[in-house]
């Protein structure tokens, strides 16, 4: 058991026998009153259940609607029904509530520095903040409900806001509106500026998605596809790519100019939230079935992230990207250890022997150890798992068949007659023999 810093707080003895699986029950009314527990189900016949502490932001009971990191990863803001939004340390310990709005608070945002935060108000209004509480200033402009706030990227410091009124608005850090932006025949849910601040992009109930210039507020794209409304769209941080979420039970990635690319597909309720990994072209989904799901560029789900016992409305990433946070109705905000590389890593390594090669092509397992600098032969020969040997060798075997690579066919044979030393099944001979004459066909 680690806690997300990377530190071990527990090792617990398990039967001497492999693991199959492991999964973190948050709550198990049967299991313990209070606290988590761990779940493993191993070879040896047995299911077994394990009391642990968990890491989560308590908000009393309070339905939380979105949550936000600063960028050094100090402080976390949610926000909720009760009329304001709470900045907690990195370690779950309340610092302040942010107190002053008359209506819900959809969302909030720390500006690049981290000094200051803007939310946005049922009561027609985004505020700005100081992270300890203070009240800084009152954007008023809308008509209808703020839905979105959100700082640029730059040192300039705008501030763009999104609302039921059917626009979105640009202001300065002192509060003058900059301009409008209109063209949405419905309530506009979301905004968030482009990497290089040139453009904007919004999510509306009329099922559209817009791209903004922001100099003039022209319409660069119009992203329409979804069956329902938008609820929220963001760009990826190359700024190439924009995912948007919907009520139609998808996300969408588009390139920036308008063009489809994918529909993600497999949450069983709404969508209410997507975006980027950072530094990264994965992408992790929230949606009304509890669940958040990561996903490749090619629409396929790598990683599902269970343990909310209702609606999971946003996500936010802290520490440079090592955790990420999921915001829910249940009152909680769950933070996960989400390094993507290190996370996809960890989770082939746990669970690879027991997925097709098909699932590892899926993983991208060679592209990540390549970039992780893991030797994966001398791992596997160390451990000599004859399950998950095997497992790899196909995989390797796909590989070289699909790639016409050498180097993946020496890789593959190399675990076979491993596996062959190991074993002595003749199985493993006649597999690295097929391999050699594979070989020889193709010089």
């Amino acid at each position: 058991l680690w806690n997300t810093e990377g530190q071990e707080l527990k090792t617990i003895p398990c039967p001497h026998s492999f693991i199959y699986s492991v999964v973190y029950s948050p709550f198990c009314s049967t299991c313990t009153t209070n606290g988590n527990t761990l779940l493993t189900a191993s070879e040896d016949n047995t299911a077994r259940i394990w009391y642990l502490t968990g890491n989560r932001l308590d908000n009393q009971g309070n339905e939380i609607h979105s949550v936000a990191a600063s960028p050094n990863g100090r402080y976390l803001v949610t926000t909720g029904r009760n009329k304001k939004a709470v900045v907690w340390d990195a370690a779950g310990k309340k610092v302040a509530d942010l107190l002053g709005h008359n209506g819900y608070v959809f969302t909030a945002a720390f500006s690049p520095d981290g000094q200051q935060i803007v939310t946005a108000s049922a009561d027609s209004t985004a505020m700005l903040w100081n992270v300890y509480g203070r009240s800084l200033l009152t954007l008023r402009g809308h008509t209808d409900a703020v839905t979105g706030a959100v700082f640029s990227n730059n040192d300039q410091l705008l501030i763009a806001t999104s609302s039921r009124d059917n626009t979105a608005k640009l202001w300065s850090s002192s509060g003058q509106l900059l301009r409008t932006f209109a063209r949405h025949a419905g309530a506009v849910e979301s905004v968030n500026f482009s990497p290089d601040d040139k453009l904007l992009v919004t999510a509306g109930r009329d099922s559209l998605a817009i791209v903004w210039r922001v100099k003039d507020a022209s319409v660069a794209a119009i992203l329409k596809g979804h069956e329902a409304p938008v609820m929220y769209a963001a760009f990826s941080d190359d700024g190439k790519y924009i995912v948007t979420a919907g009520r139609d039970k998808t996300a969408r990635i588009w390139t920036a100019d308008g063009r489809e690319l994918q529909t993600l597909a497999g949450h069983s309720g709404v969508v209410n939230f997507a975006t980027f990994l950072p530094q990264s072209n994965r992408i992790v989904t929230a949606s009304a079935d509890k669940t958040a799901r990561i996903w490749n560029l090619n629409g396929e789900e790598l990683i599902t992230l269970s343990g909310h016992t209702a609606a999971v409305e946003g996500v936010a990433f802290a520490a440079q990207g090592s955790r990420l946070v999921t915001a829910s109705k249940d009152g909680t905000a769950r933070i996960w250890l989400i390094e993507p590389d290190s996370m996809i890593a960890d989770a082939n390594k746990r669970h690879l022997a027991f997925l097709t090669a098909q699932d590892m092509k899926k993983y991208d397992v060679e592209d990540n150890d390549r970039r992780l600098g893991i030797n994966r032969l001398g791992w596997l020969f160390s451990e000599g798992n004859e399950a998950r040997m095997y497992a790899y060798a196909q995989y390797y075997t796909l590989l070289a068949r699909q790639k016409r690579s050498s180097e993946n066919c020496r890789t593959a044979g190399e675990i076979y007659t491993r596996l062959f030393e190991q074993t002595h099944d003749s199985l493993f001979l006649h597999k690295k023999t097929e391999l050699d004459g594979w070989v020889n066909k193709t010089k």
